[in-house]
């Protein structure tokens, strides 16, 4: 476990770097450009987990994935997230402070907590709409052609590294980014949250081109979710829109579908 941090962190280091260079030199009002060094540091952080085993891609029906078997490494990578994102909100107050977490919808007058259990149902149910496609794809495939069966102890370290690593990704594509799209440069909000999905899809090109070998089956999967996740966050705000991605990769990642 600590050879493959190592081999990770000497691996990304070179480019965190040059990135963490260029934002620090960036003026605080750039907040198009502060986005997309961000965005690439991201891109290196997780892209650069695929080649020293933290997690795998499969091109067996349809594609398939699987993190790390360690729990330990599981739980790191959860922790990781969670500090990016902690710190990239400290580093953007202004930022920050236009997030919405939980969005009441403006026709709705009820009680906080009801529209705010009503927005967390919806990124349930959003998991589950991004997943169901790859029921058809994996149907009649065998467990074994799809990255394996995934052992039950695992899951709960697994379901807290998909919702914790998907925080991290949705605070920049959903909350920094589709904010940015709606506030900054007026687009509607139905927009906006379909700029977000194509954007979203693009990050993950070197991904599925270079990275691994899935090629376009990553890619539309990545604009199917980042646009179920983008109309969520129009609707109900940010939290239920990481529940939708998280919810999706832990049950692409766990086996389940």
């Amino acid at each position: 476990m600590v050879e493959i941090l190592i081999t990770y962190i000497l691996r990304i280091l070179p480019a965190l770097a040059a990135l963490m260079l260029f934002l620090l030199l960036l003026p605080r009002r750039a907040h198009a450009l502060r986005i997309t060094v961000y965005i690439a540091l991201f891109i290196v952080i997780r892209d650069a987990m695929t080649p020293v085993g933290l997690w795998r891609f499969g091109t067996d029906a349809f594609f398939w994935l699987r993190f790390t078997p360690s729990q330990a490494l599981l739980l790191i990578i959860a922790a990781g997230s969670t500090l990016a994102a902690v710190g990239m909100l400290a580093a953007e107050p202004q930022l920050r402070r236009r997030i919405e977490w939980l969005r009441r919808p403006q026709e709705r007058t009820g009680p906080a907590p009801l529209y705010a259990s009503t927005g967390l149902a919806a990124g349930l149910v959003g998991a589950l709409i991004t997943a169901a496609p790859l029921l058809l794809f994996y149907t009649g495939v065998p467990i074994g052609l799809r990255g394996g069966i995934v052992v039950s102890g695992l899951l709960p370290a697994l379901a807290l590294t998909a919702l914790l690593g998907n925080f991290y990704e949705e605070l920049l594509f959903r909350g920094f980014l589709q904010d940015y799209f709606s506030t900054s440069l007026k687009l509607s909000p139905l927009h906006a949250a379909l700029a977000s999905g194509a954007a979203f899809a693009a990050g993950h090109s070197f991904l599925a081109v270079t990275v691994s070998s899935v090629g376009a089956p990553l890619l539309l999967f990545a604009l199917y979710e980042g646009v179920i996740a983008g109309l969520i966050r129009m609707r109900w705000g940010l939290i239920p829109a990481v529940i939708s991605h998280g919810g999706a990769i832990f049950l692409l990642s766990g086996g389940f579908v």
